[in-house]
């Protein structure tokens, strides 16, 4: 399939309506107004069409960044161009993955949002760091390939989840399925040679997941280290197919998915605060696996 990249402040528009005020990943409205402190203002003005005033909002950002946005296309454009086959060709070996001849294809949306959300087909590509000069160490985390083979693997999952009997979407709660891929995204994306052509290291995926341990047979380890090690030894050593590897995830998370779910509200409630406190350790208390 191909991987198309344009710019849609309509569709942008509705993402940032939709996360300032969805109930599961309640963070991100903070998230958003840290970064942008002038919507907050904006916003808090009394009787607003709030869909129409961010749209004026992004409009004016991307005239006030247009020399950093256009360098963002050009090099992410350029990128896909170069390595976007090749990293859907690595994720279908790795997932067992043939796409239909009618499929139609990945539309990447460049954004403003401090993150990457998706949506069916189409992925948002978060220039906030771009275009506020936040130079981190984990920046090579957060560009384009990454994001492509990140967001693309969950794609591939739920395609993969809807036509496999055994591993059916609506066998597992939505707690299970979010931790499912976003715990197999970085799984993927650090098999060689993905992770080569990614340019990624010790990739653990999204920031709730870097502190968030389990325990089997009284070892402790990083959740996505845990099932790193399950799918390379279901994978190479077991010859198993994703579909069986994926079933074994699920089920065995859809066993803990009552404290996941605990751990990813208490995430979602504290934001930032949880690393400023006696929080973190408590997030960090593994979960026990039978």
């Amino acid at each position: 399939p191909d991987i198309n990249l344009k710019i849609n402040l309509d569709k942008e528009a509705e993402m940032f309506v939709k996360f300032l005020h969805h109930e599961k990943f309640i963070q991100n409205r903070e998230s958003i107004l840290r970064c942008y402190p002038d919507l907050r203002t904006l916003l808090k003005t009394g009787d607003i069409d709030e869909s129409k005033t961010i749209h004026t909002f992004l409009e004016k950002k991307y005239s006030e960044y247009n020399t950093v946005i256009t360098s963002v296309m050009s090099d992410s454009e350029e990128k896909i161009d170069k390595y976007g086959k090749t990293i859907l060709e690595q994720l279908s070996l790795l997932m067992d993955y043939i796409w239909p001849k009618e499929h139609s294809g990945y539309l990447v949306i460049p954004t403003i949002l401090p993150f990457s959300p998706f949506n069916e087909n189409t992925l948002y590509f978060s220039m906030a760091r771009k275009i506020k000069g936040n130079n981190k160490k984990d920046d090579v985390n957060h560009e384009i390939l990454p994001l492509l083979a990140h967001e693309i693997s969950h794609f591939m999952l739920r395609d993969i989840l809807e036509q496999d009997e055994e591993t059916k979407s609506d066998n597992y709660g939505w707690t299970t399925k979010h931790f499912l891929q976003e715990i197999l995204a970085p799984i993927l994306m650090n098999q060689k040679p993905l992770k080569k052509i990614l340019g990624v290291e010790d990739y653990l995926g999204n920031p709730y997941l870097k502190h968030l341990n389990v325990e089997k047979n009284s070892i402790t380890e990083n959740i996505v280290n845990y099932y790193t090690r399950m799918y390379e030894s279901m994978k190479y050593d077991n010859k198993k197919l994703f579909t069986e590897i994926v079933k074994t995830m699920a089920d065995e998370l859809e066993s803990i998915s009552t404290t996941l779910d605990e751990k990813f509200k208490m995430w979602n409630t504290y934001g930032q605060d949880i690393f400023s406190n006696d929080l973190l350790q408590k997030y960090k208390i593994p979960i026990l696996i039978k």
